[in-house]
């Protein structure tokens, strides 16, 4: 996602295809992702066994800071 670069497979991430759309949309809005945040499902409850990772973006106008 912070490369834009795109088809997100769905291996790789849930809802590979509205994210792709998001990063087409961000390409054609010469938008740049910030990544705000990022953790997985053992950092908040369980074990790092087996985890799933959450990210959350920002889109702004502009290069990043």
């Amino acid at each position: 996602i912070l490369n834009l670069q795109q088809p997100i497979p769905h291996d790789r991430a849930c809802g590979g295809t509205p994210i792709s759309g998001l990063i087409l949309a961000a390409k054609h809005h010469h938008l740049t992702p910030q990544l705000l945040d990022f953790c997985n499902s053992g950092d908040t409850a369980g074990t790092h066994d087996q985890v799933v990772g959450y990210a959350a973006f920002a889109f702004t106008e502009g290069e990043q800071p």
